[in-house]
């Protein structure tokens, strides 16, 4: 164990297109385990509707339900209640999703459970959930997992846990990634960066132009 983890949570990670009734869009299926996603995620304090234990209920249809983010929600123009059609390529999806051609993208249909909201618009708008064994069936993984996602006590010191697992894992260096929040999000601190690098470019440009302006009276 790693004193600076917080908790640990197996997660699978697939894309898809889900459909609902008012429009579609590109997501990513993250299945989880909610008692153990608790410990390494929000989820539970970012609800604003549904709840997160409806995950692996089906409800009366049989069919499985989902957690979307709010601007999700919105683009599909869905709620708490209604169905929600998900389509998977071929290459993704077990093969019992698959009755058509080969062209044919296999589908199922889900009932969102709950609807959350992180507050970062990126996640808000791609990301549905389902549980872990729900999404292992539906991707055809049996018992596999493609992530493990990691809390640690100080956010601000990721570098140093990196570097502690993967001493622990130096033998399977190859068969690994390792992304702390700062290169998952490595798009936002760049756009974050411009900014900064623009702003100061006008600041010296305004002084500039102000010196000359001053310069030029005293002359």
């Amino acid at each position: 164990t790693i004193k600076a983890v917080k908790g640990v949570s197996p997660v699978t990670q697939h894309f898809a297109l889900a459909v609902g009734q008012k429009g579609s869009a590109g997501v990513m299926v993250r299945g989880i385990e909610p008692t153990a996603a608790k410990s390494a995620l929000n989820l539970g304090d970012w609800m604003l509707s549904g709840a997160l234990g409806v995950l692996g209920q089906p409800n009366a249809e049989g069919l499985e339900h989902v957690i979307v983010g709010k601007q999700l929600a919105l683009n599909l123009g869905v709620k708490v209640g209604d169905s929600v059609t998900v389509l998977v390529s071929r290459e993704q999806a077990a093969d019992d999703l698959f009755a058509g051609s080969d062209e044919t993208p296999g589908e199922f249909t889900v009932v969102v459970g709950g609807v959350f909201e992180a507050g970062f618009g990126e996640f808000d708008a791609k990301v549905l959930y389902l549980r872990l064994d729900v999404a292992q069936r539906v991707f055809g993984m049996g018992s596999a997992i493609n992530a493990l996602e990691i809390r640690v006590e100080d956010p601000l010191s990721t570098d140093k846990v990196v570097t502690k697992i993967e001493e622990r894992l130096s033998n399977r260096k190859s068969s690994f990634q390792i992304l702390d929040w700062r290169q998952m999000n490595r798009n936002i601190f760049s756009s974050l960066a411009y900014q900064k690098l623009a702003i100061v470019v006008v600041m010296l440009v305004m002084v500039f132009l102000a010196a000359c302006n001053a310069a030029c009276l005293l002359m």
